[in-house]
């Protein structure tokens, strides 16, 4: 009874979204209304003061978990941190889970979103089963491999330009409430990528974090039964907010000649790097950050910033001590942190930092990795291997017919070099369409309109906007760009 109330609800809000959509067809360009929720988008969204804002925000509920045909019915406005609870109840999860809490379903679908169990699984949209969407016309239909397939594929990192999601079905697995935690730590970025391409047997969970050229962790993780884990002593927890943050942590290992071992709460490990944002919280340490930050983003006093601190350069971070965690943790979520990024600061991240994912294909990632670390001088890196896709995902970093297996790389900081931070980020898109690549968008992109459509096929997507009344949706390359 209590599942029809809720299919109920929903379908009462989707006939009010169709109906408030109505009015305004033909009109104006649509784009959604933002969240009261931060966006993990990292750039800026000036487009939506030109368009009809569409408010699905009370699209936020996970409405059916059945773990016996192994599926779940949620709403796209639902997080992660939502959708893990309500799963994990049952003993189940979906395959890949994102690992900030307030990225939400259809941010993750929209946007891509990947984790340390891509390389079994793909893409968390790759856990997808179905999507109901609003179409341009104002229709609404199920898009499923079968049904509509075209979209279902090509809405896969297309950022709401080819329909709006209403509702999406998950495939689940079953879970167990511990992970083994094993630490491999390699002094060769070479070594490390061959490790990941001649594993012999897939773990559940696999990720790896770049120190220096000559320290780089892996981490791979296995499901651990609740009777398992009391044969285990170590524990790693992230209870507290003033509990180590998970790089810190990793970056301790540093025996080569020894695989060390604990377990840890699946609930905790699902969100492991939510506290800190990876570890870009960690350049409050920095004591020049804050000034120039305040001085160039908040006071509007750029000259005043270079004059104090001529001749200074961005040292990096430290690692954010127990002092530290204890006073600004509780701060240090991703959603507080996201939330700082679009009150006051969108325009300063541009120009100073880099935040950006990009998927090379396994057997260029060395050349790769070592041209970042030469270029940017940023460390730590976040390695996880993404096994490929063939389907017609046409947006989606891991569509690539010529490697079975893909190394995301993260790239998260503040650049050494005192160049503007797009100079960078530019020679990083160019050497990834090199490596045969491809980047995740959810960040500022440097391409003109000329190198997008050298990457993405145009004519499929015109294709998709055509055949489903998608003129009324901002385009993609006036999102990602914003140029």
């Amino acid at each position: 009874m209590m599942g029809e109330s809720i299919l109920e609800k929903h379908r009462r809000d989707v006939e009010a979204i169709q109906e408030a959509f109505s009015r305004m067809q033909n009109k104006e360009t649509c784009s959604l209304r933002k969240s009261p929720r931060p966006s993990n988008v990292t750039r800026a969204s000036h487009y939506k003061s030109q368009c009809f804002q569409l408010d699905i925000n009370a699209l936020n509920r996970v409405l059916v978990v059945d773990p016996i045909e192994r599926v779940v019915l949620v709403e796209p406005r639902v997080t992660m941190q939502q959708l893990a609870k309500a799963t994990l109840e049952y003993g189940m999860m979906v395959p890949v889970l994102p690992e900030f809490k307030g990225i939400t379903v259809g941010g993750a679908i929209m946007g891509t979103g990947l984790e340390s169990a891509s390389h079994r699984f793909g893409l968390f949209s790759d856990q997808c089963l179905a999507y109901e969407v609003l179409l341009g016309n104002g229709t609404i239909i199920r898009a499923t491999p079968q049904e509509h397939a075209d979209l279902f594929y090509g809405i896969v990192g297309s950022y709401g330009s080819l329909g709006i999601l209403l509702s999406v079905t998950l495939k689940l697995i079953p879970a167990q409430p511990w992970v083994q935690l094993k630490y491999r730590t390699f002094q060769s970025i070479k070594d490390t990528i061959y490790y990941f391409s001649h594993l012999q047997t897939a773990p559940d969970f696999l990720e790896g974090f770049v120190f220096a050229k000559d320290h780089i962790v892996v981490v791979e993780g296995s499901y651990l039964s609740l009777e398992a884990s009391q044969s285990t002593d170590h524990t790693f927890s992230q209870k507290y907010f003033w509990s180590p943050w998970f790089y810190q942590h990793v970056k301790e290992k540093m025996r080569p000649e020894e695989i060390d071992e604990e377990k840890m709460p699946l609930s905790h490990y699902l969100f492991r790097h939510d506290r800190g944002a990876f570890w870009i919280g960690s350049y409050g340490t920095e004591w020049t950050a804050l000034p120039r930050y305040f001085l160039e983003s908040r006071w509007n006093l750029p000259t005043l910033a270079r004059f104090l601190f001529q001749g200074t350069s961005q040292n990096g971070p430290k690692d954010p001590s127990p002092w530290y965690r204890f006073l600004l943790g509780w701060a240090m979520s991703s959603h507080r942190l996201y939330t700082w990024l679009h009150t006051h600061s969108e325009e300063w991240v541009r120009k100073r930092c880099i935040i950006q994912d990009f998927c090379i294909p396994l057997d260029q990632a060395v050349h790769f990795i070592e041209q970042v670390l030469d270029e940017t001088q940023i460390t730590p890196l976040w390695l996880c291997p993404i096994s490929s896709s063939l389907t017609p995902q046409i947006f989606s970093p891991h569509w690539n017919s010529h490697a079975k297996m893909l190394l995301n790389v993260g790239v998260y900081g503040i650049p050494r070099s005192p160049q503007d931070a797009t100079e960078c980020v530019s020679q990083l898109e160019d050497w990834t369409k090199r490596a045969g690549g491809r980047k995740m968008l959810y960040s500022y992109s440097q391409y003109t309109p000329e190198q997008f459509w050298e990457i993405y096929p145009k004519h499929a997507y015109d294709r998709l906007r055509k055949t489903y009344h998608a003129d009324v949706w901002t385009p993609i390359d006036e999102k990602v760009l914003m140029r």
